[in-house]
């Protein structure tokens, strides 16, 4: 059995006012986003991690995503397919 994370981080940070998304933010020194990339990729049953992001953040999503284990680049694209879903 196969065991896929699914985070959802399409949103538009609209209500947090001016300036990133939230998932985008930095915190800790790295954003907020990339913390539960790598909790995801760190636990043992977790296979792969797909995120849907929204359209116009796929250049965030690349500068945060970079280097994530478990996060293959055909996942994401799927994760962007998925966004319209929803």
């Amino acid at each position: 059995m196969t065991t896929l994370a699914l985070i959802v981080a399409a949103g538009r940070g609209v209500r947090a006012g001016s300036g990133l998304p939230k998932q985008y933010r930095p915190l800790g020194g790295k954003p907020v986003l990339r913390w539960s990339l790598e909790a995801f990729a760190a636990h043992p049953g977790i296979d792969s991690v797909l995120v849907a992001i929204a359209p116009e953040h796929a250049a965030l999503f690349d500068a945060a995503a970079d280097g994530a284990p478990k996060v293959r680049s055909e996942e994401r694209r799927v994760g962007k397919e998925c966004r319209s879903r929803w």
